[in-house]
């Protein structure tokens, strides 16, 4: 369990992001299992506060066996998410908290926003695979131009499409990205954490990045980079006032044997401070790393590289 002088984030591999305070714990899209042969194998759940939810993806199982297990922990997610777990388990209202976008809830220690996030559909995957094509060897023997779309004239047609009705709208948000929740956390001693996970891409509507960038100014930034390009990330967090970003990837890009090869987190790092300066950090984290947040009198964002979880006393839900 955190201390009260004492708040952190742990990323424990997966999409699992863990956030302690003032003991409180939270989960962000916990995974427990892995597969083999094309079968789920259970792993050991967790005591928590809170788990809190993007979007109902591969780990929701893990979700419901966490909720079911422990009896404590309160869901936080859109409301087809907790009326999914509520149908699975029967879970009482008390143990349900759906949010939609911009809506806010808390409690004594932190508070907590709902903020709207798309997360990257196959057309935006594919988008980045052409752009990685583009500057390799295999772009040479596509024809001309193929190699890159102009993004430009993908913005242009999809503000067309909203113009139409329905139709029009419906496949817009769906070029766009699945639709999914970022969370916004205020914590009563004064940090302020930004959980995006992958919702930072080519296809983003720069607008709602800036409404989110208007809520306040950020001690950390939590990001999933899996094939973004790089020039999307950076020009993302333009729009952020913060202090530190933390780079992960919920996936090993690498392993399945992709077509182009991602970018190496690396290149994020050095895009970032090349294009932002020394004025903030951007830190790869690792699955195991723990970062801790900077007390509110000492927040001058100073180096703060992560340290493994097996350094430090990991925490536990209150009684």
């Amino acid at each position: 369990m955190s201390t009260n002088e004492e708040a952190a984030i742990t990323f424990h591999g997966s999409t699992f992001v863990e956030l302690t305070f003032q003991q409180t714990t939270l989960f962000l899209d916990p995974v427990f299992s892995s597969t083999r042969r094309g079968r789920r194998l259970r792993g050991t759940t967790r005591p928590c506060d809170y788990v809190l939810v993007t979007h109902e993806g591969d780990g929701f199982d893990d979700v419901l066996d966490l909720l079911d297990e422990q009896p404590g922990a309160i869901l936080v997610g859109s409301e087809r998410t907790c009326r999914a777990a509520q149908g699975e388990l029967g879970l009482g209202r008390k143990r349900l908290l759906d949010l939609e976008a911009w809506e806010r809830a808390g409690e004594d220690s932190f508070r907590v926003t709902a903020v709207p996030i798309a997360l990257p559909s196959m057309l935006d995957d594919s988008m980045a695979m052409l752009d990685d094509l583009g500057g390799s060897g295999l772009g040479r023997l596509m024809p001309r131009g193929a190699a890159r779309v102009p993004r430009a004239g993908l913005s242009a047609g999809l503000r067309v499409l909203e113009a139409l009705p329905l139709l029009g709208n419906e496949l817009s948000r769906n070029l766009r990205g699945r639709p999914a929740l970022g969370y916004l956390f205020e914590l009563t001693a004064g940090q302020r954490v930004l959980h995006l996970a992958g919702g930072v891409h080519g296809a983003n509507d720069e607008r709602e990045l800036e409404d989110i960038a208007s809520l306040t100014p950020l001690d950390v930034i939590l990001l999933d980079v899996g094939a973004q390009g790089v020039d999307a990330v950076v020009r993302a967090l333009r729009l952020f006032q913060f202090g530190t970003v933390l780079l992960y990837r919920s996936q090993d890009p690498y392993a399945r044997g992709m077509r182009a090869a991602p970018q190496p987190v690396h290149a994020y790092i050095e895009a970032i401070q090349e294009d932002l300066g020394d004025a903030v950090e951007a830190l790869h984290f690792r699955e195991g790393d723990r970062f801790v947040l900077p007390a509110p009198e000492k927040k001058d964002h100073a180096r703060n590289a992560p340290a493994r979880a097996s350094d430090a006393a990991k925490p536990a839900a209150k009684a």
